[in-house]
């Protein structure tokens, strides 16, 4: 895994890209959903990580049908601080 660092602006915490795994027609539609909210793909899924390491959102657990890991394919790289994906990781873990 590359581990390229993004020089953040004063005031905020470094980032590295994190990679994630989903299917492309998720990735446009909430792309098109964070453009028709004026926000970017980095803030919308920040604020979902963000949500989830805090226990503020729950998922649907996995297995049910119609799971959205049954179909994998080439993965798209987000920037999020090591503090929130290893916060996010550890959570997904316990679920």
């Amino acid at each position: 895994m590359q581990t390229h660092t993004h020089r953040a602006r004063p005031g905020t915490a470094r980032t590295k890209p994190h990679s994630i795994r989903t299917t492309e027609s998720l990735w446009l539609s909430a792309k098109r959903r964070a453009q028709q909210e004026g926000v970017t793909m980095g803030y919308m899924i920040t604020e979902l990580m963000e949500g989830f390491a805090r226990g503020l959102i729950d998922l649907p657990k996995p297995g049910a049908a119609g799971d959205s890991t049954a179909k994998r394919e080439p993965g798209h790289s987000v920037r999020t601080t090591d503090e929130l994906w290893n916060s996010a990781t550890r959570r997904a873990k316990q679920e």
